[in-house]
């Protein structure tokens, strides 16, 4: 008998979808094939695949030749990431008996081309696909704007390998906090580090700020003695840094997702995050295991972190412990377990 399939048509993989992937052949038995193009040079993760997992370049597929892979492997069920790619919903289209899934992170903001647009894919898109599969609850309101029904949706897109963040479990002994990230204006960086400095300096227990990742904007980094800049870091050699520190810090100021909360939360940390970031909704329990501050606002930003740093390394661990069991919430197992529901109409 021929092993299932599944066919996910993606934009740059990640460690944390390559987790799931490998989890779904794993513990399912599902044979997984993936089109995706090459590793973004800002962010060159490298990637152990499980056997039953293979990797098609996007670069050397057009529609028409997409279109025909499909036939070949007559998979089970296939997951499109996004609608940027034309030939990607081509394909699809294609083959429209197969059951399919519209991955997204896209928040519900209500500006004029998200409704431009929800007013034409609300006629195309739950034709198209059978399934939606999205983040959370904010991407749950842009899919029912698209046209999915309640039935149709299928939350927790995003899943980070719980496992491995467990093992980097901080003491929050440290007065060092973390962020992690692209160094791009969106992330808010630089807010963090100019209120950080702020802070810091009227402080009596000085702090230090570590930031892993890299970006466009790197050279432009804010530089001073309690800001340590690690460039890009491979996961696994996360550990050191997350174990020393004793908190995480994300002021995105535009975050669909992000699944670094959920990485972090698992690695037992207390969080700081802006509004703009959706991870938070399911992550971040206000003033329990984290603090949510307006995106933008410098001043309640300053003050979040006044709070954490002004609290001792017990009462840093007890919010790192509630953030572990959080993490708890989506893990790589459900995620095949949600992948296999839609495989089946």
């Amino acid at each position: 008998m021929k092993a299932r399939t599944a066919l996910f048509l993606y934009t740059e993989l990640a460690g944390y979808m390559v987790n799931c992937m490998n989890t779904l052949a794993e513990e399912k038995g599902i044979e997984v094939h993936v089109v995706a193009y090459p590793i973004n040079a800002e962010a060159p993760f490298q990637f152990d695949f499980h056997p039953q997992l293979t990797i098609h370049n996007r670069n050397e597929h057009e529609e028409g030749s997409l279109t025909e892979l499909i036939a070949l492997l007559k998979p089970n069920w296939i997951y499109c990431s996004g609608w940027a790619d034309k030939a990607y919903l081509k394909a699809i289209k294609a083959h429209s008996h197969i059951p399919s899934a519209l991955a997204f992170d896209n928040q519900w903001e209500g500006s004029a081309k998200q409704k431009v647009l929800s007013l034409a894919a609300r006629f195309i898109f739950p034709r198209q696909f059978n399934f939606a599969f999205v983040p959370g609850e904010r991407q749950v309101s842009f899919a029912k704007k698209l046209g999915f029904k309640k039935e149709q949706i299928k939350t927790g897109v995003y899943c980070c390998d719980v496992d491995l963040f467990k093992s980097y479990q901080s003491d929050n002994k440290s007065r060092s906090l973390l962020w992690v990230g692209r160094y791009i204006p969106q992330k808010g960086a630089e807010l963090l580090w100019n209120t950080f400095l702020e802070l810091n300096a009227e402080m009596d227990n000085k702090w230090t700020l570590h930031c892993a990742g890299t970006g466009a904007d790197f050279d432009q980094r804010v530089q001073d003695e309690s800001i340590i800049h690690h460039g890009f870091v491979q996961p696994e050699n996360l550990k050191t840094i997350i174990q020393k520190s004793a908190c995480f810090v994300l002021p995105s100021h535009f975050e669909p997702w992000g699944v670094v909360v959920h990485e972090m939360a698992a690695a037992g940390l207390p969080i700081i995050i802006s509004s703009a970031v959706g991870a938070g909704d399911v992550f971040v329990d206000d003033n329990k295991n984290g603090i949510v501050f307006t995106s933008e606002d410098r001043l309640e930003l300053k003050n979040a972190l006044r709070k954490i740093m002004s609290k001792s390394p017990e009462e840093l661990h007890k919010m790192g412990e509630k953030s572990s069991k959080m993490a708890e919430k989506i893990v790589p197992k459900s995620w095949a377990d949600t992948v296999e529901s839609m495989m089946y109409l």
